[in-house]
């Protein structure tokens, strides 16, 4: 599984170049095209992350939005209206973008899609949101750049990532990035 902020890619970048000089020399030699590749590799990875946590805040708007028009979806027709919606934003993702993302994410996730999904957490609170930052349940993964969708069915909900490691998109300081938003009914 890739680690966060793109290590495993630099790795295999570094550990490909590396070889592939041992192999013309018969030693070790870092080339600058290797400095160069994992620069822009980290350049990429860092500008998709941006990238799909500006989808986050537009799955966040749009289900707002609906919930705001039609309350928390319940019957399988609002959920599959709403679904639709967000298919829209997940289909843009970041990660499959960028040629050397992209290969990278297929190599672990092979003829995986972007998912979408909205669940209902009863429990979902403030509290709980403030926990989540924190510790990510080890259950939450997914396909890099899928939306999850995470409500309490009355005032409130989250929206997560995945990142391309598949785990919850996270900070520089390794908190989860998510948006949580409280309903109000007019």
């Amino acid at each position: 599984m890739l680690k966060r902020s793109c290590l495993t890619l630099l790795l295999v970048v570094a550990s490909a170049t590396i070889c592939g000089a041992e192999a013309h020399s018969g030693k070790a030699h870092v080339p600058k095209e290797l400095y160069q590749q994992m620069l822009a590799a980290r350049v990429a990875c860092d500008a998709a992350d941006e990238a799909l946590f500006t989808n986050m805040q537009q799955a966040s708007d749009t289900f707002a939005r609906f919930c705001r028009q039609r309350g928390f979806p319940r019957r399988s027709r609002d959920l599959a209206l709403i679904e639709n919606e967000l298919y829209a934003i997940a289909n843009g993702n970041p990660y499959a973008k960028d040629a050397l993302l992209a290969r990278e994410v297929d190599s672990h996730f092979p003829q995986a899609r972007t998912q979408v999904s909205i669940e209902t957490d009863a429990g979902l609170s403030d509290a709980l949101v403030n926990q989540l930052e924190q510790f990510t349940p080890e259950s939450w993964h997914a396909v890099p750049g899928s939306l999850k969708i995470v409500h309490n069915d009355r005032d409130m909900f989250l929206v997560w990532a995945a990142g391309i490691d598949g785990k919850p998109l996270k900070d520089k300081n390794e908190h989860m990035r998510l948006v949580s938003v409280h309903i109000t009914h007019h």
